[in-house]
């Protein structure tokens, strides 16, 4: 028996928007990661403006927590002209329940944000994009507070527009909320530009490349879902104050690692890193004649009769090769 590894990717540093006229409401509440309904987008703007050049700020001044700063956030909206602007507040002093880490490795990326929506005060059916309101990607039954950036909702709806339905199933987390669901200590939900999501009618290796396809900085392939989120895009300065340059971190992206473990007629691949759940593993199985007899995605694989070797592509990050005896 022998067992080789191709395309062996080492990451380092660590729902659904549908048709205004039928949105989605929240499922389930989440487990590990959470279950709500969003979709997807292209590329954004730089920190405070849209690709237009439409400043995504206002004029104004930070005063005190829960108080609106005279600054305002402004999303796409329906017509996709960045005209649905929402004041924000400060984001100083606002409980244990938003006590940011400081940066990861000193990187802007992980800078603490400077204000925050007051998600009880602005409608949840608020069109930020032509396909979806900010309750699919932000919900108060979460948190009071909450961060969405606006390139990111701009991604997620250019996303829609090429995947047709989406369905997010987690949106902003606040730290005390990542934590109580198990997420990454850094994770990027906590910054306002990372969505779990799955698709209506596209599967999740489609929905992955195309996460790629917009720009996303790091995806991830789940069993349940889609992990897609931006963190190398310009952070928004209304969330986030005037932003230095971006520094590299490579702890930002998580290890990534697999191996296959044979128990009898069983093949497993247990795997690490992930940290939203299972990894999406795909099998194939071949005879000697190298064609292929099985394929199907499972956690393990039971080896059929007349099968000589066989791969498993793991979180479509890499596949190990299995030669049977």
């Amino acid at each position: 028996m022998t067992v080789r590894m191709s395309s062996f990717l080492l990451c380092l540093l660590v729902g659904c928007g549908n048709a205004s006229a039928d949105l989605v409401t929240p499922a389930t509440p989440e487990g590990p990661d959470e279950f709500d309904p969003t979709q997807g987008a292209i590329t954004g703007p730089t920190s405070g403006t849209s690709t237009s050049g439409t400043p995504t700020t206002t004029s104004g001044t930070t005063t005190t927590t829960g108080t609106v700063t005279g600054l305002e956030v402004c999303y796409p909206g329906p017509l996709g002209d960045y005209s649905v602007c929402l004041p924000v507040v400060s984001a100083v002093g606002l409980g244990p329940d938003y006590a940011y880490l400081s940066p990861l490795g000193g990187s802007v990326q992980y800078s603490v944000p400077v204000t925050m929506l007051d998600l009880d005060a602005v409608a949840s059916s608020t069109a930020i994009a032509a396909n979806f309101v900010l309750d699919e990607v932000a919900q108060a039954w979460k948190g009071q507070w909450g961060l969405v950036q606006p390139h990111a909702i701009e991604n997620l709806q250019a996303m829609r527009d090429d995947a047709g339905g989406i369905l997010i199933n987690s949106g902003y987390r606040s730290p005390a909320y990542n934590m109580s669901v198990g997420g990454a200590e850094y994770s990027r939900h906590m910054y306002g530009d990372a969505f779990d999501m799955v698709g209506i009618s596209i599967g999740l290796e489609d929905l992955a490349d195309l996460c790629y396809t917009h720009g996303a900085g790091f995806v991830s392939v789940y069993v349940s879902h889609v992990h897609c989120d931006w963190r190398d895009d310009p952070l928004d300065s209304v969330f986030f104050g005037t932003a230095s340059p971006y520094v590299y971190w490579p702890a930002s992206r998580p290890f990534r690692g697999a191996e296959l473990v044979q128990v009898g007629a069983v093949l497993q691949a247990p795997a690490q890193g992930w940290d939203e759940g299972e990894p999406l593993r795909t099998w194939r199985v071949y005879d000697v004649d190298g064609q292929m007899i099985l394929e199907q995605d499972a956690f393990d694989l039971v080896v059929p009769e007349g099968a000589a070797s066989a791969t498993v592509t793991v979180g479509l990050e890499f596949t190990l090769v299995f030669d049977l005896p």
